[in-house]
């Protein structure tokens, strides 16, 4: 099974994903992602921060 790793980028700050995920498909990571995204945007809601976020679900050597 592939490994999915999820890198989040704030700012100039880039969290890199050093663990990942195994994950069946692509389409399963694209779902991983998104959810991750939404996460994150309705913590910054409760949180009252600025939503400046770039999600880059890298797929081994394709990001999405």
């Amino acid at each position: 099974m592939p490994k999915y790793f999820f890198h989040v980028r704030r700012h100039d700050v880039f969290k890199e994903d050093l663990e990942g995920v195994n994950l069946a498909s692509p389409e399963l990571a694209l779902e991983e992602a998104t959810a991750a995204a939404r996460e994150i945007v309705a913590e910054r809601i409760r949180m009252s921060t600025h939503l400046a976020h770039v999600i880059n679900p890298t797929l081994g050597n394709v990001s999405l």
